[in-house]
């Protein structure tokens, strides 16, 4: 009995040990859910966050360009684009709540290695299908343009040519394969990765035949650009090139005192070894595109409509009635010959709209400086002269009504067209028209734009301020803009630096439909960036700066 009590006794504990191990392991398997589940619910929280910055970014570029100004010059950029909370209270580091902070490149950083809140105005940058265009207008011109790129070499800018259906200006054809660096070959050279059709502009990869090339993306993978050129050393994609952060980390680990103002500086360090050009996804791009609005946002007059008593109050409603009436004269009768002689005074003349307007404007530049021959009597004309007259010392009145109110375009969207505010040097002297000289002008000029409501209006301060001629205006105010309504940049969802994050790059387009274009979203991006830094701003090149004296 005694042998089988202490049998019954062990088989008890044993029982209880295995369910004591059953439930721990079910305990743990419930916390390993339970933390997942948290994951998850964190991941699907930081997501929301983030599509929730896309729509507001949306609203931002959808958003007409006095709006835009306005909450520019009542807001900071932190204020309006870093850690927008999604739960309506105050942030604190202590309760930290769900939010998104929208970042793009900083201009006017090392190498572009830095950060900036806001989103970047993809007008700014030169579009690759407008070069298209252009060049079809004037041949070779693509050519001279995408020269202008920094680093680029003349083999790269025959292969972008050809990626893009265009000759190439050099040993290169239209039609010839783009061969990659370094890719295996078929036995008759070309590359077993890449060619093109005889159009140029369709290519295969892996045997695979894609679509036209139609983002930077693309251009990458034809083998037109490299990768480092297009989007720099910054693999994680926070804006900060790899080579300048392992930078930092070396000052930080071996020269610490190199922040103390009397500490010594290494010689062998230079932060100017360090100095790269911008990665070319800051110059180029396939969206840029304008609703056809003016400066607060209504639709440009069509001053080619057909029905000159509707064009005739549209513009009563801006414009004094000298102006109106001259307009409506040229779209009647048109530009008066030179060999035109007035018989009588065309003083206090007035449209007869039983006239029908038979004669197109090309451009509203057409009206500057013109004569108009008006009936009078029966039989007699008088030369009703343009209210419009050249700039000569100061800038005009009337040159902002010209570019900003009325068009000569039905369309509603306009693409292509470069943001004189914003471009560089580099995108600017791509622009047909624009030598290096005007465009280093521009720049230095248009700090003082900035500050210029009326001067805000439209590119005619090019004029106005005397950059340029009649002539050259004429010529370059097809091509340029003041603001566009599509905008790139990066958005992140977060709370703090422990919970789940997501972040994202999008073209966020307000033209037509407003949709976010081209989102890429990896994981092998990493976390990027401190929750601090999406509220304050800060930026670890910061203090490299001020050490290295810039």
């Amino acid at each position: 009995m005694r042998g089988q009590r202490g049998t019954a006794l062990l088989v008890v504990m044993v029982v209880v040990v295995m369910m004591a191990l059953a439930a721990y392991g079910f305990v743990y398997m419930m916390q390993a859910e339970y933390s997942s589940v948290s994951f998850a619910r964190e991941h699907a929280q930081a997501r929301e966050a983030c599509l929730s910055g896309q729509e507001y970014g949306l609203l931002w570029a959808g958003l007409s360009r006095g709006q835009r100004q306005s909450q520019l010059q009542a807001s900071s950029k932190q204020d309006l684009f870093a850690a927008i909370s999604l739960e309506g209270n105050e942030l604190d580091e202590l309760t930290p709540e769900w939010s998104f902070s929208l970042l793009s490149p900083s201009p006017g950083q090392l190498g572009n290695r830095g950060w900036q809140f806001g989103l970047v105005d993809e007008s700014s940058k030169l579009n690759l299908n407008a070069l298209r265009q252009w060049d079809e207008q004037s041949p070779g011109h693509a050519s001279v343009a995408l020269s202008a790129l920094p680093g680029i070499s003349e083999f790269q800018v025959g292969q972008i040519l050809n990626a893009l259906g265009l000759p190439s200006q050099g040993s290169q054809t239209q039609g010839e394969s783009l061969e990659l660096e370094n890719s295996p070959t078929n036995s008759d050279g070309r590359s077993q990765f890449l060619n093109t059709t005889e159009s140029g502009n369709t290519t295969s990869v892996m045997g695979v035949r894609t679509a036209p090339v139609r983002s930077l993306t693309d251009l990458v993978f034809s083998g037109a650009v490299d990768y480092e050129q297009m989007w720099g050393s910054d693999h994680d994609r926070n804006y900060l090139d790899d080579q300048f952060a392992e930078a930092i980390k070396t000052v930080e680990d071996e020269y610490a005192d190199l922040f103390s103002t009397e500490g010594p500086r290494p010689e062998d360090f230079s932060v100017e070894t360090l100095e790269m050009g911008s990665p070319w996804r800051d110059l180029l791009t396939f969206h840029s595109a304008e609703k056809n609005l003016t400066h607060e946002g209504q639709p440009r007059i069509w001053i080619n409509h057909p029905s000159l008593s509707e064009l005739q109050q549209k513009l009563l409603e801006k414009w004094p009635s000298e102006w109106v009436e001259f307009l409506l004269a040229y779209r009647q009768y048109g530009p008066a010959d030179e060999s035109f002689k007035a018989t009588s005074s065309a003083s206090g003349w007035v449209a007869d709209l039983s006239v029908q307007g038979t004669v197109p404007i090309e451009s509203v530049f057409d009206l500057v400086g013109a004569t108009v021959a008006v009936p009078v009597s029966s039989d007699g004309q008088a030369a009703l002269n343009s209210p419009f007259q050249e700039v000569t010392n100061e800038p005009s009145s009337w040159i902002h009504a010209l570019l900003d109110d009325i068009t000569v375009s039905e369309k509603t969207v306009l693409s292509g067209r470069v943001n004189v505010l914003l471009a560089t040097p580099e995108v600017l002297s791509a622009v047909p028209g624009i030598e290096a000289s005007l465009a280093q002008a521009i720049v230095q000029k248009r700090g003082e734009i900035q500050g210029s409501p009326e001067d805000q209006r439209s590119v005619g301060w090019l004029l106005g301020h005397q950059l340029v001629d009649l002539s050259t205006m004429e010529r370059l105010a097809p091509y340029l803009t003041m603001g566009g309504n599509v905008y790139s940049g990066q958005v992140v969802g977060f709370r703090d630096d422990y919970s789940a994050f997501y972040r994202c790059t999008a073209i966020l387009s307000a033209v037509g439909q407003p949709r976010a274009l081209q989102i890429e979203r990896w994981h092998a991006w990493g976390r990027g960036f401190q929750s601090i830094e999406l509220r304050q701003g800060a930026k670890p090149q910061d203090a490299l700066e001020e050490a290295s004296g810039l």
